[in-house]
C-alpha cells in the first residue's frame, strides 16, 4: 500500500474550482460566452422535423419563476439552435436525463414521451465507488493540533497556513489486494493494470475514516421518474449487486485490521470499530457491510463509449452520439463500454483530462 495526502484543488489558499482555473476575469467579455441561469434543459430536438439525424436544438425552460435573459416567460419554454453542434456536460445524472427525455423508445413510449431518436443503452452501465465506515477505537487525545487564531492570522495576512488545506480525511491509503488472492482464481482482476489500487483508506487523526472500493464490478441504471422534465430521474446504482464487490471488501477489512494491528500503534489504538471480520460469520460479516455502504458520489458510465461500428454504447471514442449529428458529450457519464470497471481513484481528474481531450476532438471538428 501508498500512503499519500489528499489531492485538493487549491489556489492562493482558497478553494479553487473549474470555473475559476478556466473561466478567469479575462474571459467574462468574450463574445461567444454567455452563462444563463435558471435556464433548464428539457431535452435536445432536431434542427427540423425532416432532419432526425441533426440534433443541435435544446428545449429549456425556466426551472423557478421566468427568465428576463433568456426570454423566457414563467411556465413557458423555448429552443435554442446551435451553429454546428451541442455539448451536453449536465453530469453523470443530467446528461443521461436530457437524452433519454429525447430517446429510449421503449421507456418514453411507456411514459407517453415521442422518441426523437432510440438510444436504449442511455442510463445503463452506471458505476460508483462503494463506501464503508470504520476504523479504530484510541486513546483520548488531549492536544489540539491547530491554534484557530494563529491559522486565521496566518491565512488573512499572506494566505498560508493550515487553513490553505483540507482539514478532515487528509490521509489516505491505497491498498492493492496480493496477487495471489483467492479472488482472482474466481473473478477476474479488475483495475487497469498492476499499478491500480483496489481500496481506498481515508483516514483522520482521531482513527475514524472510510474503506472505499475503488474497483467494482456492480453496475446500474438510470431511468426516467416520469414525463415532467423537471422531476429527478431514479437512480439504482444497484450496489454489491455482485458477488466480487462484496468479496474484496471482506478482504479489504482483514487487511484494514491487519494494519491497525502493528506495533506502530501500540498505546494509540485500543479496538476495531468493525464490521470485525474476526468476531463476524461470514453471514453477519456481508449484512453489515451491505447495512453500511454508502455512495461515495464518484459515479461514471450513465453514457458510454464504445468503438463506433459497434452497436452498444451511447458515444463514439470522438465522444459524439451514435446515429446523430451535432451532438457530443463530455463529462463522467462517459465511460468506455468494454472496460471491466470504473477509474480507480478520485473522478475528478479524469474528467478534467476526458475535458481536455474533448477539446481537441472539437478544434479538429471545426
Amino acid at each position: 500500500s501508498l500512503q499519500a495526502c489528499m489531492q485538493s484543488t487549491i489556489g492562493n489558499g482558497e478553494r479553487y474550482s473549474p470555473a475559476k482555473g478556466y473561466l478567469t476575469p479575462t474571459a467574462q467579455p468574450w463574445p461567444n460566452l454567455a452563462i444563463v441561469l435558471n435556464a433548464y434543459i428539457t431535452r435536445v430536438l432536431p434542427v427540423k422535423p425532416g432532419r432526425k439525424l441533426d440534433i443541435r436544438t435544446i428545449e429549456i425552460a425556466p426551472r423557478y419563476g421566468g427568465n428576463s435573459r433568456a426570454g423566457i416567460e414563467s411556465g413557458a419554454r423555448r429552443t435554442l439552435t446551435a451553429s454546428k453542434e451541442l455539448i451536453v456536460s449536465a453530469g453523470v445524472i443530467g446528461s443521461p436525463q436530457i437524452l433519454l427525455n429525447s430517446g429510449n423508445k421503449a421507456e418514453l413510449t411507456a411514459l407517453g414521451i415521442p422518441s426523437v431518436q432510440d438510444s436504449p443503452d442511455v442510463g445503463q452501465g452506471i458505476m460508483e465507488h462503494v463506501s464503508l465506515i470504520t476504523g479504530v477505537t484510541t486513546v483520548p487525545l488531549n492536544t489540539t493540533i491547530i491554534n484557530e487564531e494563529t491559522a486565521l492570522a496566518m491565512w488573512k495576512q499572506n494566505r498560508t497556513g493550515p487553513l490553505t488545506v483540507r482539514l478532515t480525511g487528509h490521509q489516505l491509503l491505497w491498498y492493492r489486494l496480493p496477487a495471489k488472492s483467492p479472488l482472482f482464481k474466481e473473478y477476474k482482476d479488475p483495475p487497469s493494470g498492476t499499478g491500480s489500487p483496489h481500496i481506498e483508506w481515508s483516514l483522520d487523526t482521531t482513527g475514524s475514516g472510510s474503506l472505499v472500493l475503488l474497483a467494482p464490478y456492480s453496475r446500474g441504471t438510470l431511468k426516467l421518474r416520469s414525463n415532467n422534465s423537471f422531476d429527478k430521474p431514479r437512480i439504482y446504482y444497484n450496489l454489491l449487486s455482485h458477488p466480487y464487490d462484496i468479496a474484496a471488501l471482506k478482504e479489504a477489512l482483514r487487511s484494514l485490521k491487519r494494519y491497525y494491528s502493528g506495533p506502530a500503534w501500540d498505546g494509540f489504538v485500543t479496538g476495531f470499530k468493525g464490521p470485525d471480520p474476526d468476531a463476524l460469520s461470514n453471514e453477519a460479516l456481508e449484512k453489515a457491510i451491505r447495512d453500511g455502504a454508502f455512495t461515495s458520489l464518484h459515479p461514471v458510465g450513465s453514457a458510454q463509449m464504445s468503438p463506433k461500428n459497434s452497436k452498444r454504447g451511447v458515444v463514439d471514442p470522438d465522444l459524439r452520439v451514435k446515429g446523430l449529428s451535432g451532438l457530443r458529450i463530455v463529462d463522467a457519464s462517459v465511460r468506455e463500454l468494454q472496460r471491466a470497471t470504473m477509474p480507480a481513484g478520485h473522478t475528478q481528474a479524469p474528467v478534467y483530462i476526458l475535458a481536455e481531450r474533448a477539446v481537441d476532438f472539437i478544434r479538429e471538428s471545426w
